[in-house]
């Protein structure tokens, strides 16, 4: 964070969009990889769905991302960053948690 906080390094913008980039398709696939297991392992369904609800969450974070050589180029553009940076550490962390729960469920 503090290096976004940095205005006098702006950065590189493709850094940051492929970032978004890779999180959002990291994400779509544990979303169809959550579904499948919640297929075979029923009794998980409530923590996987929690997941699930999590990371689609992440993806909605995503798209309001901006990512672009004017919003990185400005503390008010970088500090909205920071604020969905920070949104999706919550959400990363709470499905981090359902799936611990999900997990336990099979030990």
């Amino acid at each position: 964070m503090t290096a976004l906080r940095d205005t006098e390094r702006l950065g590189e913008a493709r850094w940051h969009n492929n970032a978004v980039f890779q999180l959002r398709l990291n994400r779509a696939a544990a979303i169809r990889y959550l579904n499948a297991m919640r297929e075979r392992h029923p009794q998980t369904a409530e923590y996987l769905d929690g997941a699930i609800g999590l990371y689609e969450a992440v993806m909605a974070a995503l798209e309001g991302a901006d990512t672009g050589g004017n919003a990185l180029s400005s503390a008010e553009g970088r500090g909205a960053l920071i604020a969905v940076i920070e949104e999706i550490v919550d959400l990363e962390g709470r499905a981090a948690d359902a799936l611990e729960k999900a997990a336990d469920i099979l030990d």
